[in-house]
């Protein structure tokens, strides 16, 4: 996590807006106080690496950067693999805790957190097969769920959300928080690639082979989907419990982006889009902010 340092000089932050360290982005928000202040935290749709798209933006939080045109200091704490059960548990929360305390105090307040949170909760390596029933002939992709596992993380991802809003009403009652709903991925079991080098294996395929569950062919028409199926229903009932929290929530922002992304070659693999893929699922995303700040730059 970003650390506060030595104090750094103005010269290091000239025709910057994007900053990985707090003391640095503490001082801009005094160098540019016109500008909004803006932090993100959260998963890999924020920080999937840009190596693995050469000069292409390669998440959520770069193709929005590339719009702010140095309207916002922007804060990026944001990690890949990170779930928010974790976040919510360990030294991020008290550095995200910090921060909105602290700049609300110096009446530099944090205007929005971005956050990405709740995926990697549910397609982790023993997570997702602990959330699969055996197959069994007959079954619909709603039954293959055990469901009395994912509850347990569905309530650990809601409560998780729940103190995230409980510290921001806390500390810094303005700060307006937005999210999203990820998107349904295609079951192509391909993992993370460089330059052609797995180095990551495949999240959901391999234990939904280990419960008996037969791959997708999106080859034939009507495709065979039974899997993507499965994980619809799965990141369905994450959606709800968003939405919920939106509609009794103030100042908590959902965007609706499942549903965005209707072709499995906007997914570079099991679980993240293409560089095109992300760009669709940022405009959305951005448009919800430019609804509640309309002094951000046009998309």
């Amino acid at each position: 996590m970003p650390q506060r340092l030595r104090a750094p000089q103005p010269r290091e932050f000239e025709n910057r807006e994007s900053f990985s360290r707090i003391d640095m982005f503490e001082l801009a928000t005094v160098e540019f106080p016109d500008r909004l202040n803006i932090v993100s935290e959260g998963d890999s749709w924020f920080d999937y690496p840009r190596k693995i798209f050469p000069n292409k933006p390669a998440n959520i939080i770069d193709h929005i950067e590339d719009r702010l045109h140095r309207k916002a200091n922007l804060l990026r704490l944001e990690s890949n693999g990170d779930e928010i059960t974790q976040i919510m548990s360990d030294d991020q929360r008290h550095n995200l805790t910090e921060l909105l305390d602290d700049c609300a105090r110096r009446k530099r307040p944090i205007h929005a957190l971005l956050f990405s949170g709740g995926g990697n909760d549910i397609v982790g390596t023993y997570d997702m097969e602990r959330f699969l029933l055996p197959f069994e002939p007959d079954m619909t992709a709603r039954a293959c769920i055990n469901w009395d596992a994912f509850k347990i993380k569905l309530n650990q991802i809601k409560y998780a959300w729940l103190e995230l809003i409980n510290i921001r009403d806390q500390y810094s009652a303005e700060t307006k928080i937005f999210t999203h709903t990820y998107d349904l991925p295609y079951m192509t079991g391909i993992g993370a690639r460089f330059y052609g080098v797995e180095w990551a294996k495949a999240w959901i395929g391999p234990a939904m082979t280990k419960r008996g569950i037969a791959p997708d062919d999106y080859s034939v028409t009507p495709n065979i989907r039974f899997r993507r199926d499965i994980v619809q229903e799965m990141f369905n009932s994450l959606a709800v419990i968003l939405e919920e929290i939106e509609g009794t929530t103030r100042n908590f922002h959902v965007t609706r982006t499942l549903g965005t992304l209707t072709s499995a070659d906007q997914w570079l693999n099991e679980i993240h889009p293409t560089a095109d893929g992300f760009e669709l699922l940022s405009e959305k995303f951005y448009a919800t902010m430019t609804a509640e700040m309309p002094q951000l730059p046009a998309w």
